[in-house]
């Protein structure tokens, strides 16, 4: 399947059907599955994740954004998680609801991992839209400049910050540098400042009280770098408003889930049912 954005970006991907019944009770009708940086819709852990889903009862799309592989090029220029600005994940993320619901799918819960992990949560805390009922934010990047600018890695961090923001001021946003921290990649100035500006427009810890269906935050116990570190749980913590924020960790997994999808996607089912469970016990109007 393929759709295509408001800002014009086509988005290809894949839909599954539900090959069970679908739960009864559940909060969900279908789920939205999003890579992380560089990655694309059929990221073996996020085909994992939709055949333990579609076994359980729920269809499920996973798709493209417009940040997939490093780069690309479209009509409008290069593309591609290089040259990403994450806040236009909006237009993506929206336009891939939109084709869940022209398929009577009204109740969409989102599924992340990596930077699909910051995209789903971002698009949960700052956009109005009743269509989303859930958010699973598996193994999410930390986005904070105050954070690699304390850490142990704090001069190199300060130092490639500082090479960007000389780049922008000399006119060359769209400028490709390799970095080292806080991942190892390629990016433009434009993206790089984008992505860990002194705002921490995304950085989830603030935004996750403004996330207010159910939030299923993941980590691997050997995600130790300090972008990762600690990070799925403050989430979780701070996600005041979520009427069932989780956290769970998967033992022995490190950031790839590399041999662990399976346990993964059991704390994701497990989660599932208990918000199933919940609403089957909940009184109806009237009793």
């Amino acid at each position: 399947m393929h759709t295509v954005s408001s800002d014009g970006i086509r988005l290809d991907g894949a839909y599954f059907r539900a090959t069970a019944p679908a739960p009864d009770n559940a909060p969900v009708d279908a789920w939205l599955l999003i890579h992380g940086s560089g990655g694309r819709f059929a990221q073996p852990i996020l085909l994992h994740f939709a055949q333990k889903l579609q076994e359980h009862g729920y269809p499920c799309l996973s798709i493209n954004t417009a940040g997939h592989d490093s780069v690309w090029v479209g009509e409008s220029g290069p593309q591609g998680n290089a040259f990403e600005i994450i806040d236009r994940c909006r237009h993506d993320l929206r336009a891939a609801i939109d084709w869940l619901e022209e398929r009577g799918h009204s109740r969409v819960g989102l599924l992340g991992r990596s930077l699909g992990a910051v995209k789903v949560a971002y698009y949960a805390a700052v956009e109005p839209d009743p269509r989303v009922t859930a958010v699973v934010s598996a193994s999410p990047v930390r986005l904070s400049h105050s954070h690699f600018a304390a850490c142990e890695q704090a001069e190199e961090f300060k130092q490639t910050y500082i090479a960007f923001q000389n780049l922008v001021d000399e006119g060359k946003p769209q400028e490709l540098v390799h970095v080292r921290f806080p991942i190892n990649n390629m990016f433009s100035a434009e993206s790089y400042l984008d992505m860990y500006n002194p705002d921490e427009r995304y950085n989830l810890v603030p935004l996750a009280g403004r996330i207010t269906v159910p939030l299923l935050s993941l980590s691997g116990e050997r995600e130790v770098h300090p972008r990762l570190s600690g990070f799925a749980r403050e989430v979780v913590e701070a996600a005041v408003n979520s009427p069932s924020a989780h956290w769970a960790e998967v033992d022995k997994a490190d950031h790839t889930h590399a041999g662990r999808y399976e346990e993964a996607a059991e704390f994701i089912i497990e989660w599932l049912t208990g918000l199933e469970t919940q609403a089957e016990l909940q009184p109806t109007s009237g009793s």
